[in-house]
């Protein structure tokens, strides 16, 4: 059985943008807490988006889309060591 995506706003969402969005995500090693936590989101709103709920919003796709290229990556990886620096004081 599949599952029964909740409509909002009166509109299905985007199944597409979905998809997309749960791809960048693994692409990183994102999870969906990760996922709110980097780009400053609540988790609930980041989960509506993972399961449909809610409409993945344009913006968050273009910042995936950024952060999913070379250059992007490497920005992840100044990022990473300056959190491994402030867990460690």
């Amino acid at each position: 059985m599949s599952e029964d995506i909740t409509l909002y706003g009166g509109h299905p969402p985007d199944a597409a943008r979905v998809n997309e969005l749960r791809a960048h995500a693994a692409a990183l090693g994102w999870s969906q807490r990760e996922t709110a936590r980097r780009l400053g989101f609540d988790d609930r709103e980041t989960r509506y988006w993972f399961t449909g709920k809610k409409p993945v919003p344009i913006g968050v796709l273009f910042a995936f889309r950024y952060l999913n290229t070379a250059e992007g990556r490497g920005e992840i990886a100044v990022l990473r060591v300056a959190d491994q620096a402030a867990e460690s004081r």
